[in-house]
């Protein structure tokens, strides 16, 4: 297990465990409990199978490498490259 602190009252806490017979990531928020020492799992993070592990390691590299547009980008693009229609992409119904 590895913490990681995020702020002066959350810890982020990652873990490896098996879950129903899958080997599973577990990347989550931890708080301080009502007694003192405890800390307590929130439901912020994300668990997932160890086998695509590589695959979000390589996502996060490609993020702290500037490769990832950030979703302010993609938002601002759609409402200057209209969709075929002339509809702008994020007004579009799904």
């Amino acid at each position: 297990m590895i913490n990681i602190s995020k702020n002066v009252a959350e810890t982020i806490r990652i873990d490896r465990h098996e879950y129903r017979g899958q080997d599973v990531i577990d990347v989550r928020v931890w708080v301080q409990g009502d007694k003192l020492g405890e800390m307590v799992a929130t439901r912020k993070g994300i668990s997932f199978r160890r086998e695509i592990l590589p695959e979000i390691i390589k996502a996060l590299q490609d993020v702290l490498d500037g490769d990832v547009q950030s979703h302010k980008d993609e938002h601002e693009d759609a409402e200057a490259t209209p969709a075929s229609d002339g509809i702008p992409k994020d007004t579009m119904a799904c």
